[in-house]
């Protein structure tokens, strides 16, 4: 029986060392996607794991420069490469650097890509948590806003705190660096070593799911960089990066990851091979995807200005009751109150985007107790003129909120034809 090929990885620091191993020992214990480790070296800081294929790097740069080929390619990758990010995700690990060097890619030949998940270096992980820095130049262009602050927060302290790396900038006649956004700096090992915080801002991230669907839109990109598609491809895959970028919602950033595979089937290819003879599936996402309202920045506008209309109308019918001296009957007290509080809740929905169905609801239940007030008003005597103006006024209201709920929708790239 031919022995398994194996591969070692060696590291500059012991606690990074340390850490790669125990997150690659806990992932490959719950059956994620990762090497297994044959051999540690606590001497030489070396792992030594299973060869599970060649980095997708390696892999795209063999191939015959072929749109096809590409193409194929592609349509092949992207369901198991979003299945091998959501399985370590799912495990409480959160990879954070993305990359093709990253991943490995075996029976390439064999119908769907076997992908593994490698190098753990820029990881939050929810069992292990951070004891140092992560070893990562924060960068806006490639990291997200949160994980950008928080790391240069992590290197800011560590060169405030540490008397190690003070002194070895100082015997070298280099001024200690203090702007790590986006620019190289030198970190010295030893004093990394002997570094030991009590606390890393970079481990209490939360929207950990946002953080790793921002790196997934920078491999999108490295992928459309190194396959030589079509436009339409290239366009779809740059077009699908900026959903996946900026989110605060882990539950959208993870909703939209897992769509890529259905939404990629427009390119060509579906998200699992089949075979030649089986006709292809018509896919949901070839349909043409609905138009959002052209608003631009005003869309938040649309439901404050709702519920300013609706305000102003009980204004107006206040006035008309007591103008005319209309009775307010039991009824009526009780649908006052429950639209002071669907009021209250409208305002409390307009604060965060979380709360948005919350708005529309409130504003609804505010606009069917004003239905109710008009029909009343018309019961007791009050004339056609304050009737319509009620309608204008409701129909303005209920108009703004739907247009509001569309506009609040993310937007998704078209799929391809």
């Amino acid at each position: 029986m031919a022995q398994k090929l194996s591969h070692t990885k060696v590291f500059q620091e012991p606690y990074l060392f340390n850490r790669e191993a125990q997150i690659l020992a806990d992932l490959h214990q719950r059956g994620a996607p990762v090497p297994r480790v044959l051999a540690m070296d606590h001497v030489q800081k070396s792992l030594t794991m299973d060869h599970d294929g060649t980095s997708l790097e390696s892999a795209i740069a063999s191939l015959s420069q072929s749109p096809s080929v590409y193409k194929a390619w592609l349509s092949r990758l992207l369901a198991p490469l979003v299945d091998t990010v959501t399985k370590v995700c799912e495990q409480g690990v959160f990879h954070l650097d993305l990359a093709c060097r990253n991943l490995l890619v075996n029976r390439v030949d064999e119908g769907e890509p076997q992908i593994k998940l490698i190098d753990f270096g820029v990881a939050l992980s929810a069992r292990l948590p951070l004891q140092k820095p992560l070893w990562v130049i924060p960068d806006p262009q490639l990291h997200h806003p949160l994980f950008v602050q928080a790391t240069s927060e992590d290197w800011r302290v560590f060169f405030r705190d540490s008397v190690g790396a003070a002194e070895i900038y100082r015997r070298k006649g280099i001024s200690v660096p203090t702007d790590f956004i986006g620019r190289a700096f030198d970190i010295p090992l030893e004093a990394y070593e002997v570094y030991w915080p009590k606390s890393v801002a970079a481990d209490s991230l939360n929207h950990r799911w946002c953080l790793v669907s921002h790196s997934f839109a920078e491999l999108l990109e490295e992928l459309s960089k190194r396959l030589s598609v079509s436009d339409a491809e290239h366009r779809f895959l740059l077009d699908y990066a900026k959903t996946l970028r900026h989110l605060q919602s882990d539950k959208a950033a993870k909703e939209r990851l897992l769509k890529l595979p259905r939404a990629a089937a427009g390119m060509g290819g579906t998200p699992r091979p089949q075979a030649f003879s089986e006709p292809k599936p018509v896919s949901e996402a070839t349909t043409e995807p609905r138009r959002l309202p052209p608003l631009g920045p005003w869309r938040w506008l649309c439901r404050p200005t709702a519920l300013a209309i609706l305000l102003a109308n009980y204004f107006y019918i206040d006035m008309e009751y007591q103008a005319h001296q209309l009775v307010l009957s039991d009824l009526g007290f009780y649908a006052a109150l429950l639209s002071l509080a669907a009021g209250a809740l409208a305002f409390l929905g307009l604060l965060s985007t979380r709360l948005q169905g919350l708005a529309l609801l409130s504003v609804l239940l505010i606009a069917v107790t004003q239905v109710w007030f008009g029909f009343e008003m018309a019961s007791q005597g009050l004339g056609l003129q304050s009737s319509l103006v009620l309608g204008i006024g409701l129909a303005a209201a209920l108009g703004l909120t739907k247009l509001a709920s569309l506009a609040s929708e993310p937007e998704h790239p078209k799929p391809l034809t």
